[in-house]
């Protein structure tokens, strides 16, 4: 491959890391009143301090084995200043929940029980301790903290599930064609 042929290659992969998915994805993204990952970044960041690192990641889709376009890694990171300090900085594409979601690594049911066994066997009234553990835990894990501390950016009402779950195989479908099947692998076979 010539020179100035790999800088177009160059070029046409950061124009798909930017597009985010898609002007149609981006569009709808924004008639909801959200910013793009690298728009809230800009936000937070100062003034043009953000150098992204591995905005070439991404899976490629080929056509008779020319690269035709790139569907970008989920994630973007780099380094930037804030208030002139410098910081590492990342977000993930956009992440919804349900208000009836219960996570954290620890299943309450047993798993309270198991963890801090000790702690509760220790306690006056260990059936007590049990329950007050358990409703400290079941507190942290709703969805509701956890949007309050940007680790989801939508809540969903249940009954608009289906329409985000159809946009969401909508824009899925390119990534699919790519990463379904069996993985080519560089070298030789053994």
């Amino acid at each position: 491959m010539a020179w100035d042929e790999r800088i177009d290659e160059l070029q046409r992969r950061r124009q798909w890391a930017e597009a985010l998915g898609g002007e149609a994805n981006v569009a709808r993204h924004r008639e909801q009143g959200r910013l793009t990952v690298r728009e809230r970044i800009a936000r937070l960041t100062d003034a043009g301090s953000f150098q992204e690192v591995g905005k070439l990641t991404g899976s490629g889709q080929y056509e008779d084995g020319k690269l035709v376009g790139v569907t970008p890694a989920p994630y973007v990171m780099g380094i930037a200043r804030i208030d002139g300090r410098p910081v590492a900085i990342g977000g993930e594409d956009f992440k919804i929940a349900w208000p009836s979601a219960e996570w954290g690594s620890l299943p309450l049911e047993g798993g309270v029980a198991a963890a801090y066994r000790r702690e509760i066997e220790a306690a006056p009234d260990p059936k007590a301790r049990e329950a007050e553990l358990e409703a400290e835990l079941r507190a942290l894990a709703s969805p509701f903290r956890t949007a309050e501390a940007f680790a989801v950016e939508d809540i969903v009402d249940p009954r608009e599930t289906r329409p985000y779950l159809c946009r969401f195989v909508e824009a899925a479908q390119a990534r699919i064609r790519t990463t379904l099947g069996p993985k080519l692998r560089a070298g030789v076979r053994p």
